[in-house]
């Protein structure tokens, strides 16, 4: 049986403001909540900790989660993510990695989103679009509070 590759995709964006603020964006529940579609954010914030994405979508429930593999603020934030919208069940080979960067910039802050483990090409455009949405959301949040 030949296995499917697997890709994966890059998304950057220069943000005005300092890496510090953008870090906060990524881990405040309130400030998620703004760019995120709605999203509520619960999260331990550490190594092995566990977080959650919960809320509504197109009058759907979901309840998302993630395994923090590396937490390096404000540099780096590493975890393995589950989706309900998957169709797979939640077991730990279902969780694909998503990784945020952050590199100081002479105008602020160069984020970094990479996200693996992609199969099928819609599921991945799908995802490249939502990431362009959601961190056109999170740069207008950010700059308008720097």
């Amino acid at each position: 049986m030949k296995s499917k590759r697997m890709e994966s995709i890059l998304v950057n964006l220069d943000i005005s403001a300092a890496p510090d603020q953008v870090w906060q964006a990524l881990i405040d529940p309130d400030l998620v909540k703004q760019y995120f579609f709605g999203t509520i954010l619960e999260g331990d914030w550490l190594e092995g900790g566990t977080i959650y994405f919960r809320g509504e979508w197109e009058g759907q429930a979901y309840e998302d989660k993630g395994i923090i593999q590396i937490f390096n603020p404000p540099r780096r934030l590493d975890y393995i993510y589950w989706s309900s919208w998957s169709g797979t069940e939640d077991k730990l080979e279902n969780y694909l990695p998503l990784s945020y960067r952050l590199d100081r910039t002479a105008e602020g802050t160069r984020l970094t989103v990479e996200q693996g483990g992609f199969t099928d090409p819609d599921r991945k455009q799908h995802s490249i679009d939502n990431w362009n949405m959601i961190l056109k959301g999170m740069k207008e949040l950010v700059e308008s509070r720097s």
